[in-house]
């Protein structure tokens, strides 16, 4: 039982290196959920007959053109859901996000710190 307890310390986090671990899971959060967004609007698309090539510029460039106000040929209903469905690219590409604006910020920190 005293082995057990012999564990490796580990040093308290400073609040730079909280913070920039917080900005790191913020991003990870973005690009799940925009992972799941284009692989949801690629299925919905899919039983339409409808297919967006993979990968994230081609997504980005489908957004893009479904929010400039290109028709496909879908039922109405599907069409509003599509519309929904495809967000500003600034949104669906993390890299032109606040939070990557906001890692700019923090990338003295990060050269400093150790997470």
């Amino acid at each position: 039982m005293l082995a057990s307890l012999r564990g490796r310390f580990v040093e308290i986090k400073t609040i730079e290196q909280q913070a920039l671990l917080s900005l790191h899971r913020a991003r990870n959060l973005m690009v799940r959920q925009r992972t799941q967004l284009i692989n949801a609007l690629r299925s919905m698309l899919a039983e339409f007959g409808v297919y967006v090539a993979k990968g994230l510029a081609r997504a980005i460039g489908f957004s893009q053109g479904v929010l400039a106000g290109g028709k496909l040929e879908l039922p109405e209903i599907a069409q509003d859901v599509v519309h929904n469905c495809s967000i500003p690219d600034d949104h669906i590409d993390p890299r032109r996000s606040a939070f990557f604006m906001a890692r700019s910020v923090l990338g003295d920190i990060r050269q400093d710190v150790q997470c």
